[in-house]
């Protein structure tokens, strides 16, 4: 007979393998080993009738009945280790079901929170383009306007280049005769400083000369307006000049 030892070493071998047979396979196993030796034990033999064939026999029976005994209980413990290991890889996946369940709570969380940002983000946007398309038609409907005014704005600043440059000649003129009027009255000062006293009873345009110096600054400040008044012009017609061309841009 094959000793229990080497099934015991087979059968924890296999349930090294996580394997685990079922008991009534066993039993039905060790039945096919007794009937192939074609001994059985029944309650019909007599005491009488023992004798040393049949008290080997039993003997031995009790042997492998102890070592079927010690085999059940490995297993049995074997089954028990198993079912140990399920239940903390039951509580480990348990574990990690939950954190995964938390992280998708948060997850979704978050994709909330993203769609209502998204959400206001795009009705601010919507609200810009009608702005914008607010702003287009009012620009398109007051085209005409714009252009007129900008031909209007145009014709002035032409017929205010016209007039200034009309005003250079006149302004050379004038600078040149407040020059002569400045030397005039420069002579007729020197020239009444010597005269003789035949020129005494004239002491009255004399006292006119000494008014020279007022009259030459009435001159010099005339003649300082006008250049100041073309410098001013000029200016206004660059700062005209720009911001019609910015009109037009």
């Amino acid at each position: 007979m094959v000793s229990s030892k080497s099934r015991v070493t087979a059968s924890s071998s296999d349930s090294g393998d996580s394997s685990i047979r079922p008991f009534g396979e066993i039993v039905e196993e060790k039945l096919e080993a007794l009937s192939a030796r074609g001994t059985r034990v029944t309650g019909n033999t007599l005491m009488h009738e023992v004798d040393d064939a049949v008290l080997a026999f039993v003997l031995e029976r009790v042997k492998i009945l102890y070592e079927d005994v010690e085999y059940i209980d490995e297993m049995d413990q074997l089954m028990r280790d198993q079912l140990q290991l399920h239940a903390t890889m039951i509580k480990a996946q348990a574990e990690k079901v939950l954190a995964v369940q938390k992280n998708a709570d948060e997850a979704r969380a978050s994709m909330k929170k993203m769609q209502e940002k998204m959400e206001r983000a795009l009705a601010v946007q919507q609200n810009l383009s009608k702005r914008a398309a607010a702003v287009l038609q009012a620009v398109k409907e007051n085209q005409p306007h714009l252009s007129r005014a900008e031909r209007e704005f145009k014709g002035e600043l032409e017929l205010m280049a016209i007039e200034v440059r009309r005003m250079k000649p006149r302004v050379a003129e004038l600078t040149v005769q407040g020059q002569r009027a400045v030397r005039s009255l420069e002579s007729a000062t020197l020239s009444a400083s010597s005269a003789s006293r035949y020129w005494s009873s004239l002491n009255a345009s004399v006292g006119s000369s000494v008014l020279s110096n007022e009259k030459k600054k009435m001159c010099y400040d005339v003649l300082r307006a006008e250049t100041q008044l073309i410098d001013d012009t000029k200016v206004l017609l660059e700062d005209l000049s720009a911001n019609l061309q910015q009109m037009k841009d």
